[in-house]
């Protein structure tokens, strides 16, 4: 068994040329039409029907409940990797095994927000504070032991965005079955009539924060990695790299 897997969920063909040991799960009727050559989110015990809703998360959901997960698992996106260098270079998963023997969870480094989280994500494009509120709730009544982890991440500065993640595989199939539960609950809170396309995407982008109040609860050791959002112009992610090496410095 590979001591670490990395996956890249993806709706469409790749415009990046990735390590040839990631590996690619499709979503959504890429998924379906690609079965066979690459993974797809939609064989098996899944919840593929709930893509436009669940965003990755269908492809993370399948993965928990169908893959021989190895020692540690990595999840990345069609265009957002962990990179590295004066060039942003995306990490093979040769170069990841050194973290795992210092840390649990290797995330995204964190992105600050002003006022906080909670008010980051009330006044977005991609969300409802009532939708917030309901979330707040629920952890409060029914995982009361994780509603102090959750008021600490919604109300600081900073977050680790974009549920991408390499995890112990034990604290991946922890962290799944915890969520995936609290997700069905929640799901019943909350009504989409009238929401655009973007914020129908609640679920995916609520577990955005929750991977932080896991990691809080759970008290892990985690490593902060910097990540790209990779565009298909050359000049823009130039850009974004010098940008990434001028805050790393």
């Amino acid at each position: 068994m590979k001591k670490i897997e990395m996956f890249v969920i993806t709706h469409k063909d790749l415009f990046l040329k990735v390590p040839n040991d990631y590996k690619v799960i499709g979503v959504s009727s890429y998924g379906k039409k690609n079965h066979g050559r690459i993974l797809a989110d939609s064989v098996g015990d899944n919840i593929a029907s709930k893509n436009p809703f669940y965003c990755e998360l269908t492809a993370i959901y399948w993965l928990w409940k169908n893959y021989e997960l190895p020692d540690y698992v990595g999840i990345c996106h069609y265009r957002r990797f962990f990179v590295h260098g004066l060039f942003s270079k995306i990490y093979r998963v040769d170069q990841m095994e050194k973290w795992m023997k210092q840390y649990d969870v290797v995330l995204p480094k964190k992105v600050k927000e002003k006022p906080d989280v909670w008010g980051y994500f009330a006044n977005s494009i991609s969300g409802r504070e009532q939708d917030l509120i309901a979330l707040e709730k629920l952890i409060q009544r029914e995982y009361s032991e994780y509603y102090d982890a959750f008021e600490k991440v919604m109300h600081s500065n900073s977050a680790s965005f974009c549920n991408m993640a390499v995890m112990k595989r034990e604290d991946f199939q922890s962290y799944c079955s915890w969520l995936f539960e609290l997700l069905e609950k929640y799901e019943s809170m909350v009504d989409l009539t009238g929401y655009t396309k973007q914020e129908q995407r609640i679920y995916g982008f609520m577990s955005e924060f929750l991977i932080n109040v896991w990691v809080e609860k759970h008290q892990k050791r985690v490593k902060y990695v910097n990540s790209m959002l990779f565009t298909e112009n050359k000049l823009i992610n130039f850009l974004k790299k010098i940008k990434i090496l001028i805050r790393s410095i």
